[in-house]
């Protein structure tokens, strides 16, 4: 599965700054809890692939983000 990593705490996408935030977003992508393959900032928002089917990419269905 790949696609945006959500907050859980706002159903919000990760955000993020193109060519600053390259590692932060692989390193929460590879996290225990998405394992993800790679990450990187994508448009503001950290993106991920990798990750199995079990893990929530953004938007959450019937889950707005609430920023």
């Amino acid at each position: 599965r790949e696609g945006y990593l959500v907050k859980k705490s706002d159903n919000c996408k990760h955000g993020c700054i193109p060519g600053f935030d390259e590692d932060y977003c692989d390193d929460i992508c590879k996290t225990r809890n998405r394992g993800g393959k790679k990450g990187w900032c994508q448009k503001y928002g950290c993106w991920c692939t990798g990750m199995p089917e079990s893990t929530q990419t953004y938007p959450i269905p019937g889950k707005p983000c609430s920023s």
